[in-house]
């Protein structure tokens, strides 16, 4: 699922509940989930500091 490189601690694994309920929902329609890629995991990262 992830483009992400793991280089980064991992954080891609544990973040973006956004991306874990779009792959689930693709999942149970029985599509292709769209990659989780590193401007969609910024993005994540930079609203997370926004509200912490």
């Amino acid at each position: 699922m992830s483009s992400v490189n793991s280089n980064n601690g991992g954080d891609e694994l544990h973040g973006c509940e956004e991306s874990w309920r779009h792959v689930h929902n693709r999942i149970i329609a029985g599509q292709e989930p769209r990659p989780y890629t590193q401007p969609l995991h910024a993005a994540w990262l930079k609203r997370a500091r926004l509200v912490s």
